[in-house]
């Protein structure tokens, strides 16, 4: 099966206007509000052919139980899918602890208050933790225009797509053993995609601020983006207040103003 990025989720419990606020100042364009069948709400981050999402639920609101049991942060890696019940069967002869696929809805709101249509989705998920402490699975778009629209991949820092996602775990290996049984194309502790690629190291080897664990073990800790232009990147975020630093041409922020998340920025 070919390995795609589909997107990353941030869980940010019931943050949600400060997830927002946070990625707004890192100069992301961050969607209008949606909200789930499921019960859940999320911010979106539109780039070229992936997206991040900001994941969590509103005050008040009952709180999903797969949400809930892990901290803020970087919590969910998906993969995209065009056909969800060969993919369920596949991972099934692969030995991969699956889910039964799932289908959804959520209202895709604009900016000016109207709504463009229903996004739907189909989902199918490994079981919870299953590589790492967090959430991965496929989603499989039915109305792709909805979420890809123009107007939300115009970024002011100028990012244009995800280029790395980074598991830090104790033995890397072990992250690495459940990606390719899922896809047979891991190199070493890398797993290639189209545009980006997802890597496990362990924390010490990292070289970054690392995010709060939050009891977790393995887990997602940082994310990669491209950039068109590492100086207007750098512009942005110091016009904005963000702490950074810069070395080796790369600009890299610490979790706190991501939400827990180590972010690096490159051309």
């Amino acid at each position: 099966m070919k390995a795609q990025l589909d997107h990353l989720v941030v869980d940010v419990h019931d943050r949600l206007d400060e997830g927002a606020a946070k990625w707004r100042a890192l100069g992301f364009h961050v969607t209008p509000r949606g909200r789930h069948s499921l019960g859940s709400a999320n911010h979106l981050m539109i780039f070229g052919t992936d997206y991040l999402e900001l994941l969590g639920w509103e005050a008040g609101a009952a709180t999903r139980p797969d949400l809930g049991g892990f901290p803020v942060g970087l919590n969910g890696l998906v993969f995209r899918d065009w056909d969800h019940a060969s993919t369920y069967a596949e991972m099934k002869r692969n030995g991969v602890p699956v889910l039964e696929p799932r289908s959804f809805i959520r209202p895709v709101g604009l900016e000016d208050g109207s709504i463009a249509g229903d996004a739907a989705f189909t989902t199918t998920r490994l079981e919870g933790r299953t590589g790492f402490d967090g959430r991965t699975y496929f989603c499989q778009h039915d109305t792709p225009e909805l979420v890809w629209r123009d107007e939300w991949r115009q970024h002011p820092n100028g990012v244009l797509e995800v280029s790395r996602v980074v598991i830090a775990a104790a033995d890397p290996a072990k992250p690495m053993a459940v990606l390719n049984a899922m896809f047979g194309t891991v190199q070493g502790n890398v797993l290639p995609l189209a545009h980006a690629k997802v890597e496990a190291v362990t924390p010490a080897s990292l070289g970054t601020a690392l995010p709060e664990a939050g009891g977790r073990g393995d887990y997602l800790a940082l994310i990669g983006f491209r950039v068109k232009s590492l100086a207007a990147t750098e512009a942005v975020l110091t016009a904005n207040g963000v702490a950074f630093t810069k070395a080796g041409g790369t600009l890299a922020t610490a979790p706190a103003a991501a939400m827990n998340v180590a972010l690096e920025f490159h051309e």
